[in-house]
């Protein structure tokens, strides 16, 4: 996986703040389900927004590090709940926002 520039990163963030999420972790975690339904977005669009359920500010942190290492992407911005993650192959510009 390549490492990104603070430039890019903060390109990325530019683009994922006018996405909807295009999934929900419900309160039982990251099931094998919801890491292969999110593993297909990253796979379709590259740049994907993920609503994180409600808990300690840590276990989100931990859930998005988590997350990314299943799906085999990068997080590029958490805020509160939200989370973009970014896979490198996929041109996020090509995909309609």
């Amino acid at each position: 996986m390549s490492i990104l520039t603070g430039k890019e990163k903060r390109d990325l963030r530019a683009r994922g703040q006018r996405l909807e999420p295009c999934a929900s972790i419900g309160r039982a975690g990251l099931s094998p389900g919801a890491v292969e339904n999110i593993d297909q977005f990253l796979a379709r669009n590259g740049l994907i927004k993920v609503r994180l359920p409600a808990s300690k500010s840590d276990e989100t942190g931990h859930q998005a590090e988590s997350l990314a290492k299943l799906t085999n992407s990068q997080v590029i911005g958490q805020v509160g709940r939200s989370l973009l993650l970014y896979r490198h192959g996929v041109d996020p510009s090509e995909n309609s926002v």
